[in-house]
């Protein structure tokens, strides 16, 4: 039997850096609160803005991606992929 990638090498790197990101904000985010105190307020702060830079420019090349390379078509809706249950 052989194995269907359902996703792309873009797609499952597309996912994985926005999961981590998100928890590195979170984190970061809860450490900047005062919630705990594991790393430093300036060490914190700084990881923090420099993952949201990070992240927004994945969203960026993420669209961009979509539109060079045709991916946005499957966003359109038709009725010949409408399922019926």
């Amino acid at each position: 039997m052989s194995q269907v990638m359902m996703y792309g090498v873009f797609e499952r790197f597309w996912h994985w850096a926005q999961a981590a990101l998100m928890l590195t904000l979170l984190f970061t985010g809860f450490n900047i609160h005062g919630t705990h105190h594991f790393f430093v307020f300036e060490q914190a702060v700084n990881i923090h803005i420099i993952s949201a830079w990070i992240l927004m420019g994945l969203w960026v090349f993420a669209i961009f991606w979509h539109f060079t390379t045709g991916e946005w078509k499957q966003y359109i809706p038709s009725s010949a992929n409408n399922l019926i249950a």
